[in-house]
């Protein structure tokens, strides 16, 4: 039987303990508000991407959002948060682009946290350590090297400076999302990382985060990781001489409470044309495996 997290206010807080209900999280890409440095095709958003002429003449039949491109505010986003909740949705879990202490594609978030959330809409961030994309659409095809050119390096100080600008600004908030008391973190990315520091370097850095939680007068953090394939036992591992992880839970040793994924549904390397039904019931029998 699979026991799954509800939600129960404690005080000032959001705390989240095993019961029946589930809660439901949407990913915020924060990449279709306007944001300084950007160069987007016409514009100063992607959702010029959608809406311009190009795009129209290109994919002509294309299902687009019915009410078109939404300028963001405040309002706008109020908005979108009472959408969500009509839609089930009891969280929005966002982007957050932290560049050795640059804030990235951070204007709608500060928005967010401006507008009047109701008591039981909570929010969590997910730091991608890896630069958007400043300038669409691409002018190059994709390379790996141009891939790995947008990784996010972080080292002791800046992951410390890190943990403390989210224990100050974020994790003390009343509505900020909890597991057992303890904020979430989830990171984007954990394969750079781990090929950065090695596993123990890592596991210390996030030890390091948990001790600063705790000094805080926090329970800890309950980091998530963001993996892009299923297979635990990855001969990445393997490749990078880190052999002896290439085994059941690495993840938690390394310090994660949980894993997660993003964007995992489509297969990357498959036909343009996939059958989402098929893909659901794919990935739903792939979940016994992330459980190891």
């Amino acid at each position: 039987m699979i026991r799954y997290p509800t939600m129960r206010a404690e005080g000032n807080s959001s705390v989240v303990k095993m019961g029946k209900s589930p809660i439901i999280a949407a990913y915020y890409y924060p990449g279709w508000h306007a944001s300084e440095g950007r160069q987007i095709r016409g514009g100063t958003t992607e959702w010029e991407l959608l809406y311009d002429d190009v795009s129209r003449r290109a994919y002509p039949h294309v299902r687009r959002p019915l009410e078109g491109a939404v300028e963001p505010s405040v309002q706008s986003i109020e908005a979108e948060i009472g959408q969500a909740m009509t839609g089930g949705i009891d969280s929005f879990w966002w982007c957050w682009y932290w560049d050795r202490g640059r804030l990235l594609l951070n204007e709608a978030l500060d928005m967010f946290l401006h507008c009047r959330i109701p008591a039981d809409f909570r929010y969590a961030l997910m730091w991608v350590n890896k630069r958007p994309h400043f300038r669409l659409p691409a002018e190059a095809p994709w390379s790996k090297a141009f891939d790995r050119s947008r990784l996010i390096e972080t080292d002791e100080d800046d992951f410390a400076a890190m943990i403390r600008h989210l224990i100050e600004r974020h994790f003390e908030r009343g509505n900020y999302l909890r597991v057992d008391d303890r904020p979430v973190l989830s990171i984007f990315s954990i394969e750079p990382l781990i090929r950065q520091h090695g596993v123990r370097r890592l596991r210390e850095l996030l030890a390091m985060g948990q001790r600063m939680a705790r000094v805080a007068g926090l329970r800890g953090i309950h980091y998530v990781a963001v993996i892009h394939r299923a297979e635990v036992r990855s001969p990445w591992l393997r490749r990078l001489g880190l052999a002896k992880w290439a085994r059941p839970a690495p993840l938690r040793e390394i310090g994660f409470s949980a894993v997660t994924t993003y964007i995992y549904l489509p297969d990357w390397e498959g036909p343009q044309r996939q059958n989402y039904a098929q893909l659901v019931e794919k990935r739903a029998a792939e979940w016994p495996r992330f459980k190891e």
